[in-house]
């Protein structure tokens, strides 16, 4: 395997288009303007976007039940990020249900 396609296969790599697209998607602007506007080859964000809708077309959906307790407004006492997902974590969250939080995150 050659270093190009084990780059294309890298999952920073494939984290960082995630967020490229995402960030075309919500500029307003047509995708050919956005990578003009970023210095992106139009072909090479149409390859990645393709791979990425083909990867997310194979993923299957997982739910996670995650028990919510009212209480007060607080602030977090943490704030985990995985990929585009961002969840906060509250005093008195116990192991299992950051523990059902992370593996969410990672499924998607």
């Amino acid at each position: 395997m050659g270093a190009l396609t084990a780059r294309r296969n890298d999952p920073e790599a494939i984290t960082l288009w995630t967020r490229r697209i995402a960030d075309c998607k919500n500029s307003g602007v047509s995708a050919q303007e956005w990578c003009e506007q970023n210095g992106i080859n139009i072909k090479t964000y149409y390859y990645w976007h393709n791979k990425i809708h083909k990867i997310v077309s194979k993923q299957q959906s997982v739910f996670y039940e995650i028990p919510v307790t009212p209480g007060h407004h607080e602030s977090a006492a943490a704030t985990i990020r995985v990929g585009l997902f961002q969840a906060d974590i509250y005093s008195g969250a116990d192991a299992e249900t950051i523990k059902a939080i992370c593996q969410a995150m990672k499924t998607c």
